[in-house]
């Protein structure tokens, strides 16, 4: 019976002996070792964003004929357009490994991971990432300060501006403010904070106002 685990080739003979005279005979035994599997530890189903990197994740491999420095590591991603391969991105080394995701759309996914052993042996682990779209990114407020307009002192002007906001963040509220930029007097505003107002100014000339909006 070989070993286990032990390879190679013997001679085995076989001598029968009536007590008086022998005979023999022997044959070549060539023994193949069964190679042990690696192993792989289960990897949890992922949570991710798009467009940013997970956390590493950690797993470990093993093998009892390959040292584990040894093994290689390949992957696979079910739907490319989520998360391509290339963004599957290992680490570590020895025993302990990780993985890091950087998905580029939301969706799903099934990742697979597979190691192999010096003698080809293969053991994997799945597990499904579910991918989010990106928190909206607040966007600058529109304004607009109306058109330009002339007029003759001593009347005042009325301003119709306009301001919008995409509503982030979150519990802001959009503000505005008229300011003077240019000009030779003084510019005194009926409410300096409304969209629609009235100016009047203290010389005559050209004046350049502005409408400034803020979502805070």
């Amino acid at each position: 019976t070989p070993a286990a685990n032990q390879s190679g080739t013997s001679t085995v003979t076989l001598t029968v002996s009536d007590g008086s005279l022998t005979a023999s005979d022997s044959f070549v035994l060539t023994v193949t070792a069964v190679n042990d599997l690696p192993t792989i530890t289960p990897i949890p189903d992922q949570p991710a964003t798009a467009g940013q990197t997970t956390s590493a994740i950690a797993f470990t491999v093993g093998d009892v004929e390959t040292a584990t420095g040894s093994l290689t590591l390949a992957r696979t991603s079910s739907n490319p357009t989520v998360l391509p391969v290339a963004n599957i991105v290992f680490g570590g080394a020895g025993a302990t490994r990780t993985v890091t995701l950087t998905p580029t759309a939301a969706g799903t996914t099934t990742v697979t991971v597979t190691v192999t052993d010096a003698s080809g042996g293969t053991a994997s682990d799945s597990f499904v990432v579910t991918v989010s779209a990106p928190p909206p990114v607040n966007q600058p407020p529109s304004v607009n300060a109306g058109p330009d307009q002339t007029l003759t002192l001593p009347a005042s002007v009325s301003l119709s501006g306009t301001a919008s906001d995409d509503g982030l963040p979150a519990g802001s509220s959009l503000t505005t403010a008229w300011s003077k930029v240019s000009g030779l007097g003084t510019v005194t505003f009926g409410s300096a904070s409304a969209r629609s107002t009235t100016a009047s100014f203290s010389a005559a000339g050209t004046y350049v106002l502005r409408l400034a909006a803020s979502d805070g």
